[in-house]
């Protein structure tokens, strides 16, 4: 797994953008990338807070992943904890 800071936006949809690409080209790969995703987007982690605001994910965050990687994106993160992200608008 990738040491990185997520102390920006940016470096947050860099990273989630990576995850959300590999699972894309293979699907097989779903619980290698939920299982780093979870370090951005678990209940106890802190840096999902900074690209979400409101229950809606900030433009910077979806402009980096775009329409394709958000809904994937979904996809992934309601598999993570789908009480928490059902509700969120990920504007796919």
């Amino acid at each position: 797994m990738e040491n990185l800071e997520f102390n920006t936006i940016d470096k947050i949809a860099q990273f989630t953008k990576k995850k959300v690409k590999i699972y894309r080209e293979d699907m097989s790969k779903e619980k290698e990338v939920l299982k780093e995703l979870s370090i951005v987007f678990s209940k106890e982690a802190e840096a999902w807070k900074k690209v979400v605001e409101m229950g809606k994910f900030r433009k910077s965050f979806t402009r980096v992943l775009g329409s394709g990687g958000m809904e994937a994106l979904k996809i992934l993160l309601c598999k993570l904890d789908e009480d928490k992200y059902k509700k969120y608008n990920f504007e796919t």
